[in-house]
């Protein structure tokens, strides 16, 4: 993923995280007083439904940086092993040539000791003495040499384990990704292609941040201070429902918006009622209820100044989000 893409993905987290608290309080206090009971308990459920995928776009956002940092530190790390392993190739060497110097120590002793067998008595006990002190030490060196050489052929086939298994499940992430791309890029082909077909005036379509965005005006789906879809909002929504029946593991995320005029209250209920109404219409053509999530964002996610006309207009939109599923990659994840 590109720095900017995940930049991108983490301000769409923040900024659901930043204001679903004041959502959920407006959204309680509006259905509790205006709305009927299952309109209410149908809004709660969605509400829900928001929370998770908060959450998991969140946990995706958060997951993906976690993998890169993983990836620096196994570096780091492996980086360390090396210089570990040539100190202790260092000291390896230091210790065979202790092990030559008592060698020949121990063969000058056993030379004099030859020399001396018919010496006086304590003479030869303290060479004997003397003997036997530097073949202790020759064997505690030989003992520390092995010892020494077991810990680095140790150190190197865990290194060597560590770093193959993470190697392998990066490339595994890796390849996770860009098969979600290419699932991406092609999704936005179909798109172009089926959305371009019916040559409409007020639709877009946009590719960033792991996802696509295809953003509806107004003008083409209500009339102003409305939430009924016209014909030509209809027919924009149907030919979309066509292309997404064709990919079943893409989840959709449908977004209210409006400007900043009028009551801020008023503006945010509409701006549900509006994403509420589009996810309602892809239901009812065949589009499964697990795979969608509605939310309100009101006046607070412009993508335009709300000081002019054309900007306003430009607020004034829905925006229909559509991600492909990460279970393998969150499976990936796990496993580490």
């Amino acid at each position: 993923m590109k720095c900017s893409e995940k930049i991108g993905f983490t301000k769409v987290t923040s900024t659901l995280m930043k204001y679903l608290p004041i959502l959920l309080l407006i959204l309680s206090g509006c259905l509790s007083s205006c709305v009927p009971q299952q309109k209410y308990l149908d809004l709660e459920k969605e509400k829900q439904q928001l929370e998770a995928e908060v959450n998991t776009l969140d946990s995706v956002a958060t997951s993906r940086e976690q993998v890169e940092t993983d990836l620096v530190e196994m570096e780091s790390e492996l980086a360390q092993a090396y210089r570990e392993i040539e100190g202790l190739r260092s000291t390896n060497i230091g210790l065979n040539q202790s092990y030559q110097d008592l060698l020949q120590r121990y063969t000058r002793l056993v030379n004099q000791n030859n020399e001396i067998v018919n010496s006086s008595g304590d003479r030869q006990y303290n060479l004997q003495q003397e003997l036997q002190m530097q073949r202790q030490e020759l064997l505690q060196k030989e003992q520390e040499l092995r010892q020494r050489e077991a810990r680095l052929n140790n150190l190197q086939n865990n290194y060597s384990s560590d770093i193959n298994n993470r190697q392998r499940i990066i490339q595994q992430l890796q390849q996770e990704i860009q098969q979600q791309d290419e699932q991406l890029r092609l999704l936005k082909a179909n798109v172009d292609t089926d959305l371009g077909a019916i040559n409409l005036q007020g639709v877009q379509v946009s590719q960033g941040n792991g996802q696509i965005a295809v953003t509806l005006s107004q003008e083409l789906l209500f009339s102003t201070g409305s939430s009924f879809v016209g014909s030509n909002g209809r027919q924009a929504v149907r030919q979309l429902v066509n292309t997404l029946q064709n990919n079943p593991t893409v989840d959709i995320i449908v977004e209210g918006h409006t400007d900043n005029q009028g009551d801020p209250n008023t503006n945010w209920k509409l701006s549900i009622e509006r994403a509420n109404t589009v996810a309602r219409l892809m239901m009812v053509q065949g589009i499964d209820p697990e795979r969608i999530t509605i939310s309100g964002r009101g006046q607070y996610d412009p993508v335009a100044t709300n000081s002019s006309a054309a900007g306003r207009a430009q607020n004034r939109r829905t925006e229909i989000l559509l991600i492909p599923k990460s279970d393998n990659i969150d499976n990936l994840l796990y496993r580490q």
